[in-house]
This record gives structure tokens, C-alpha cells and sequence, in this order.
């Protein structure tokens, strides 16, 4: 048996971008999505996402950590910057231009944009 997605999710968190002062406690359930990639040229790569997110200020995190602060996991990030969500909701749908930022286009980004942005409303 695997972990559970929260500690996936926690564990991640961790390893792959570095945010060590927060606890699986602190991750808030967001919601699921299927999503399908073409992965290669014959091969369709379908996955269930459960997406999480933790809220800042809390006890464990009572402030965004810099930027600077973060280590992110070779071939996971290479970067990260702070933006309004409603910034971001409007790159993601193509509203706005942002060349640093990767979107990933899928079959599940129109849902997986919906319940994201319908969440931080």
C-alpha cells in the first residue's frame, strides 16, 4: 500500500520545493481531477490529481517564506514567484501573456482551472 495523497502531497511539498515549516496538518484538501497527458507519442498517461493547499498566515507558516528561501528539487521547479490569484487565473486562461510561466495543456486544464479559481473566489 502507498501513502496516503496527503502525505504525498506533504512530502512534496518538502523535497521538491523546500517549504519545511509547514505540517501535513496544514494542507487543506482542495479537490480531485482526472487528468489525461499525451505523454509520448503512443502513450496516454492517466492520472486522478488531488490538489491541496496551505493558507497562509497559520501558526506553522505565520508568513510567506522568501522566494530565496525555497529549494526547489532538480527537474520539479526551476522557479517560483508570488502573484494575485486573479493574475494568475487570467495567464491560465490566456487572458494575459506571461512567457516565464508553464501552464500545462491537457484535457483536465479547463476543469482543473475551474475548480482551482471557483476555490480561491
Amino acid at each position: 500500500a502507498g501513502e496516503s495523497s496527503t502525505m504525498a502531497a506533504f512530502q512534496s511539498l518538502k523535497e521538491d520545493i523546500g517549504l519545511r515549516d509547514c505540517q501535513p496538518s496544514d494542507l487543506e484538501f482542495v479537490f480531485q481531477c482526472k487528468i489525461e497527458l499525451q505523454a509520448v507519442e503512443d502513450c496516454l498517461l492517466r492520472q486522478v490529481a488531488d490538489v491541496y493547499c496551505v493558507l497562509i498566515p497559520r501558526e506553522s507558516l505565520p508568513k510567506a517564506p522568501a522566494i530565496s528561501d525555497l529549494r526547489f528539487h532538480s527537474g520539479e521547479c526551476v522557479a517560483a514567484r508570488y502573484m494575485p490569484v486573479a493574475e494568475l487565473e487570467d495567464i491560465w486562461r490566456g487572458k494575459q501573456e506571461a512567457d516565464d510561466l508553464i501552464i500545462p495543456l491537457d484535457s483536465g486544464r479547463v476543469e482543473y482551472a475551474d475548480r482551482l479559481f471557483f476555490y480561491f473566489r
